[in-house]
C-alpha cells in the first residue's frame, strides 16, 4: 500500500477494495476498531441519526495505532511524507500542496453523499470523456492536516447504513467509496509589473513563469459483503438490501472476468465490458480497467461452515489478479502570472 501510497503523490490514481462475504472483516480491515459503530445487543435496524448519536462515543480515529485500519494509517503516512518533503526543502519540493477528501456510499443503486449537510439525497452519475464516470455535486472537503482528514472518514463511516441480522450484528448495507485527492504544485507564477516590483515577490518567482500540477488520489472501497438470506435470516426491508447488494456484486464480477480474460488473450477482439450495469462498476471503471494501480484486498472467514463463499472469494480474487492496467501519471502544465508591484 504505500508504493501505492507514493505514486498518488506523483499524481497516479490509486486504489484498494475490499471483497470478501459478510463478516469477513472488510470494514475493520478499512477503519479498524474505530469502525465498530454499534454493539451487537442493539436493535436491528439503525437509522441515520441513530448512528450520529452513537458515534460521539466511539473511538477516535486522531491517534492512529495498532488498532486503527487502513484508511488512518494511510492517510497518516500521507501526511507524513508530505511533512518530510515539505522539511526538505530544495527544487524538486512543490511550492503549494491541496490535500481534499470526498466520500460517498452506494445505498440500494443510489449514490448517497457522507459528508453533505443532506446526505440521504440521492445524486446523479454523470459520464465525462476526460474523467469517465463521476458524480457531480459530490462534497469535497479541503484538509490542512491528517487529524482533518481523519475526522471526514469518522464522519462518513458514521452515516453508512448498517443493519444487524444473524451472520453480523454491524452489517454494511451500502458499499462505501473514500478519496483522498493530492494536488501538489511545483515552480511559481510569473512576476508581472517591471520596475516597481517588490523584491520578495520577485525572489520567489520563476522566470518562466510555468507551473507543473500533479493530480493523484487515492481511493479506498469497502464493499458491501455478499450474503445467502437462508444464513442471513435478513427479512422485508433487510432482504431488498441484500438483493441489491447481491446484484451489484455480480456485476462487479462479470466486469472482473471479462477483463481478466481480455487480459490473458491480447490477441482477442476487444469485448464489450458492462461497467452501465450497476452504479458500482460504473464509479470503479477507472480502477478497474483503466489507468490506476489497483489493489484488492480479499477478506475470508475462517469458519468452515462458509468454506463456499471462501472458495468464491478466492477466485474471484484470482480473476483479478490477471488485469492488467496502464497507469498514467496525471500532470499538467500552466503559465500563471501574478501581479508583482509592490502595493
Amino acid at each position: 500500500v504505500k508504493a501505492l501510497l507514493m505514486k498518488t503523490l506523483d499524481g497516479y490514481a490509486s486504489a484498494v477494495f475490499a471483497y470478501g462475504q459478510t463478516g469477513s472483516g472488510k470494514t475493520y480491515t478499512m477503519l479498524g476498531r474505530a469502525g465498530a459503530r454499534r454493539g451487537a445487543s442493539e436493535s436491528a435496524s439503525s437509522t441515520r441519526d441513530d448512528v450520529e448519536t452513537a458515534s460521539t462515543s466511539s473511538p477516535t480515529m486522531n491517534d492512529v495505532g495498532s488498532d486503527d485500519g487502513l484508511i488512518g494509517r494511510s492517510i497518516e503516512y500521507l501526511f507524513d511524507a508530505l511533512g518530510r518533503e515539505a522539511a526538505g526543502g530544495g527544487e524538486k519540493a512543490p511550492t503549494k500542496v491541496v490535500v481534499s477528501v470526498t466520500s460517498y456510499e452506494i445505498y440500494k443503486e443510489k449514490v448517497i453523499d457522507l459528508l453533505a449537510d443532506e446526505s440521504s439525497k440521492s445524486l446523479r452519475v454523470r459520464w465525462r470523456s476526460r474523467d469517465g464516470f463521476y458524480v457531480p455535486n459530490l462534497s469535497r472537503r479541503e484538509c490542512a492536516n491528517a487529524g482533518e482528514a481523519l475526522d471526514c472518514v469518522r464522519e462518513g463511516a458514521a452515516r453508512r447504513r448498517v443493519r444487524s441480522h444473524k451472520m453480523n450484528a454491524e452489517s454494511s448495507r451500502s458499499h462505501a467509496v473514500l478519496t483522498v485527492h493530492v494536488e501538489r504544485y511545483f515552480g511559481a507564477p510569473r512576476a508581472n509589473g517591471g520596475g516597481d516590483r517588490d523584491d520578495d515577490v520577485g525572489a520567489s518567482c520563476d522566470d518562466s513563469g510555468d507551473v507543473e500540477i500533479t493530480r493523484g488520489k487515492m481511493t479506498f472501497v469497502d464493499l458491501a459483503g455478499s450474503e445467502r438470506l437462508k444464513h442471513s435470516g435478513s427479512e422485508d426491508a433487510g432482504s431488498r438490501e441484500t438483493s441489491l447488494i447481491n446484484k451489484s456484486l455480480f456485476a462487479l464480477g462479470k466486469v472482473i472476468s471479462i477483463l481478466a480474460d481480455e487480459s490473458r488473450d491480447a490477441k482477442a477482439t476487444t469485448p464489450h465490458v458492462p461497467y452501465r450495469d450497476s452504479k458500482l462498476t460504473k464509479l470503479l471503471m477507472d480502477s478497474l480497467g483503466g489507468r490506476s494501480l489497483t489493489l484488492m484486498i480479499a477478506c475470508c472467514s475462517a469458519n468452515e461452515r462458509h468454506v463456499e463463499e471462501t472458495i468464491r472469494t478466492l477466485q474471484y480474487a484470482a480473476r483479478v489478479t490477471s488485469i492488467v492496467n496502464i497507469p498514467e501519471s496525471n500532470t499538467s502544465r500552466t503559465t500563471e502570472t501574478i501581479d508583482a508591484r509592490a502595493s
